[in-house]
């Protein structure tokens, strides 16, 4: 089973990497703040950001949100990002040709006073202008923290996916997170998640460069790398695999409520 890519497999060695430099330096904050929190803290924070491109036929723009909250016991998060694109032609006029609706969702929860926590993830991608328009993803799973700081996790997940013209079967999705302290005031969070299905797979990467402007406020730079793949039928001819390749990089706000 090819579970891990060359290229995901550089980036999960690098973050690695990263996180057990980090433990070296002894004027680090309290790295706990990145995974569940040892005493009573609650802390939610909200996001918001987007982006505008334009070109002499054609625009875009994403707006992207966010919510998060953090306890000893609990770590929901909640992602949202639309998307927006309208073109034209010296014979058509400007007309809509992508308008992505992405939904992300996950909860954890701490098992007892162990280093393990229970998971639930769901992902809905919906663009009715998309030849695979609906795609949804479900699953649960559970995950462990590792190193004495909890600077890396884990997690292992079970679920199902469901692809408008296309197919709905079994999944695996792994995920492993690294979230490490530059400076006081800078912090660095990488997501790796593959995706493994009965014939595909499919693999992401997101990383968050997070800077402290004041008490409860950041601002973040986002980059995200996904690669997804599809079977396009003909009535015709052969199936083919789709290769589906997208990178994006966003500026957010984030606040500490």
């Amino acid at each position: 089973m090819k579970f891990f890519t060359t290229k995901l497999i550089c980036s999960i060695i690098l973050a690695i990497i990263v996180a057990k430099a980090s433990y070296a330096k002894s004027n680090f904050t309290d790295l706990n703040k990145n995974s569940f929190y040892k005493n009573n803290t609650i802390r939610q924070y909200f996001t918001l950001g987007g982006g505008y491109k334009s070109d002499y036929n054609s625009r875009e723009y994403e707006v992207l949100a966010g919510y998060k909250y953090k306890s000893n016991k609990y770590i929901h998060e909640i992602d949202f990002l639309h998307e927006l694109e309208e073109a034209h032609t010296t014979t058509k006029p400007t007309r809509v040709t992508e308008e992505l609706y992405d939904f992300e969702a996950s909860s954890r929860m701490m098992l007892g006073k162990s280093k393990n926590y229970a998971n639930i993830y769901g992902r809905i991608l919906y663009d009715e202008f998309d030849d695979y328009y609906y795609d949804v993803s479900s699953a649960v799973g559970l995950g462990r923290f590792f190193f004495e700081d909890n600077g890396l996790e884990a997690s292992m997940n079970l679920g199902y996916n469901d692809v408008k013209k296309f197919n709905s079967e079994i999944i695996i999705i792994g995920v492993l997170r690294s979230k490490i302290d530059i400076t006081d005031s800078i912090k660095l969070s990488t997501r790796g998640i593959l995706t493994k299905k009965e014939e595909t797979y499919d693999e992401g990467i997101k990383n968050v460069l997070s800077f402290k402007l004041k008490k409860g406020l950041f601002l973040e730079f986002i980059h995200k790398y996904e690669k997804d793949r599809y079977v396009k039928t003909y009535k015709t001819k052969p199936d083919i695999r789709v290769n589906r390749i997208k990178r994006e990089s966003y500026v957010r706000i984030k606040y500490n409520f």
